[in-house]
């Protein structure tokens, strides 16, 4: 239940919706794989297509998760990308199959049309997804422009598993005069946090719900993930380039 005394709290679903969003996805990213290994023994083009259909149905879980949970629009953008250029990645191969089907194209012609359009769309999401986090603070710090120090005070119950309590961090900080009380979705550990301890924000003054704090962890795992994307489809564009020659 709603704790009258808080301004803004983050309801039981909404952390079980992220429990659920990171299970499909974990689902995704295997099916997809183990999909694309198998056909890349029968055909690398379907094994290609594979990859898209993969990014393209995480970014279809990440909007949709972000939908339930009322996310800020910036937490779309890599969703989206993620959609947009998955869903351009499985319709490429089909495309390619038809044009070596019906153009008596040879191998290395066969490899231009397939490699050559996916390497460099699977650049484009790494670049995006690497950038991301920069674009993310630099949206975030242009609304939130009042800094605070928070105090943790009496924690939530996110939920209960098998009769373990899971704790959501309830931050209470002075905002315009007034007490604010922000439950973060975010921060959730089967510890019972320690109440008093203090950690910066900068908080919108208009929403105190919308706030943003440095996680560095975060930014270079995401960061992480799209070099490795990157580098990925420097491998494959780079012996692509060379039968252009």
């Amino acid at each position: 239940m709603k704790d009258k005394n808080l301004d803004f709290y983050v309801e039981e679903k909404t952390d079980e919706t992220r429990m659920r969003k990171q299970f499909h996805d974990v689902l995704i990213i295997g099916i997809c794989v183990m999909a694309a290994m198998a056909a890349y023994f029968l055909n690398s083009i379907i094994s290609a297509g594979c990859i898209g259909i993969m990014f393209l149905l995480l970014g279809i879980n990440g909007l949709s998760y972000n939908k339930k949970s009322n996310a800020f629009p910036e937490q779309n953008v890599l969703p989206a990308a993620f959609a947009v250029l998955g869903l351009a990645m499985g319709v490429i191969p089909l495309i390619g199959m038809l044009l070596i089907r019906f153009g008596n194209l040879d191998d290395d012609k066969n490899t231009i049309v397939l490699a050559l359009p996916e390497g460099i769309l699977l650049l484009i999401l790494g670049i995006m997804t690497a950038a991301y986090p920069a674009y993310y603070a630099a949206v975030k710090k242009r609304r939130c422009t009042c800094y605070v120090t928070a105090t943790c005070i009496s924690p939530v119950i996110a939920r209960t598993i098998k009769g373990t309590r899971i704790y959501e961090h309830l931050w209470e900080f002075p905002l315009n005069g007034k007490t604010v009380r922000v439950s973060d979705k975010i921060q959730v550990t089967s510890e019972k946090p320690y109440a008093g301890t203090t950690e910066s924000f900068i908080v919108n003054p208009d929403d105190p719900g919308d706030l943003y704090r440095k996680r560095p962890f975060l930014a270079l795992f995401i960061m992480f993930v799209g070099i490795m994307i990157c580098v990925i489809a420097i491998l494959l564009l780079i012996p692509t380039c060379m039968l252009l020659r």
